[in-house]
């Protein structure tokens, strides 16, 4: 089950442990490790995946199976860190176990995952393998489970001791973890975890308030360190069509600012456009701003839109991304 901008483990990644508390109580993070657990998240999440955090339910459940799947599993572990694991619903907490579960088995296999704080929770993780129902998952649990002459204790320090105590345990690791390489390749996964979503959205209480969304969509366009032309963005883009200011949208649209550019991931005006229509931001403003700007063509390099004129030049923004100065007699208005 691919995931484009976090499951809980890769977002947080070699943070994890200063970031987690190691008990099986798993209580909400302090305010300190929030603030951390949120930047962090920022700064190693894709544009894409931020953008489906400014989501609603209604409008995920209108997405495929894979945007599904990863909003709410960056949702559930976002609500783990602040309420902690107990008061979590759950549904949601079947979805936190199992998404942990995939990153520690990818990372190193069963073995693995029993020797990180995801295996405290080895019998919770059993029953929500069974209500979530992934084909051949509840197999390969079993399977690693069959290594432990007794229960996996749910204390961390006393499982890693019993776990360098198991001989010759190396041919049932292999059997599951090639059992659950089975059971996670292709999007059978996936398709089990949306359909367990779909049927649970009633009670996974994960929508945002209206002003987390905006919060979520003002993540993919602001820098975390943020330069004037990124802040114009910002405000730019949720002024109304009629409003005066319009000018510095369009100057916007522009993207002189790099940074910005690189946080849209995207080069083409096409491209940016879509961009911004999938974060929902005006069509109508944005279709209208976009026929004003000046373009012009060239017989090499295409269709590029005028940034600037320095004399009889012209510096223009072509359609693969690169900017030129050319002499104005060397292009055409369109």
């Amino acid at each position: 089950m691919a995931s484009h901008g976090g499951s809980y483990d890769e977002v947080v990644g070699g943070n994890r442990a200063s970031l987690t508390p190691s008990k099986r109580d798993e209580a909400p993070f302090t305010e300190a490790q929030q603030a951390d657990w949120f930047q962090f998240r920022r700064e190693h999440s894709t544009a894409d995946a931020l953008a489906l955090d400014g989501l609603s339910i209604e409008e995920l459940l209108e997405r495929g199976d894979g945007d599904l799947c990863e909003a709410i599993n960056r949702r559930a572990a976002d609500q783990q860190v602040r309420k902690g694991y107990w008061r979590l619903r759950r549904p949601v907490r079947n979805l936190y176990l199992l998404d942990r579960l995939y990153a520690e088995v990818q990372k190193g296999g069963f073995h693995h995952f029993f020797s990180t704080t995801a295996g405290d929770f080895a019998d919770d993780t059993a029953e929500a393998i069974a209500e979530v129902g992934v084909p051949g998952l509840e197999a390969a649990f079993k399977h690693a489970l069959s290594l432990w002459p007794n229960p996996p204790s749910q204390i961390h320090e006393d499982r890693l001791q019993d776990l360098a105590a198991l001989k010759n345990g190396s041919e049932t690791w292999t059997k599951s973890d090639k059992e659950f390489a089975k059971c996670s390749a292709g999007e059978g996964w996936q398709t089990a975890v949306a359909a367990y979503i779909r049927k649970s959205v009633r009670e996974l209480e994960l929508d945002l308030t209206e002003k987390q969304r905006q919060r979520a969509i003002q993540q993919v366009l602001v820098d975390f360190k943020p330069a004037p032309p990124v802040e114009r963005l910002d405000r730019a883009l949720l002024i109304p069509t009629a409003d005066k200011r319009r000018e510095r949208l369009m100057s916007v649209l522009q993207m002189r600012d790099t940074s910005t550019e690189r946080k849209l991931h995207c080069t083409s005006m096409a491209d940016r456009l879509e961009k911004l229509r999938r974060l929902n931001f005006n069509v109508d403003a944005l279709d209208e701003v976009a026929s004003g700007l000046p373009r012009v063509r060239h017989p090499k390099f295409g269709d590029g839109v005028i940034e600037s004129q320095e004399g009889e030049k012209l510096v223009i923004r072509f359609q693969d991304g690169s900017v030129k100065k050319l002499a104005i007699q060397f292009v055409t208005r369109i």
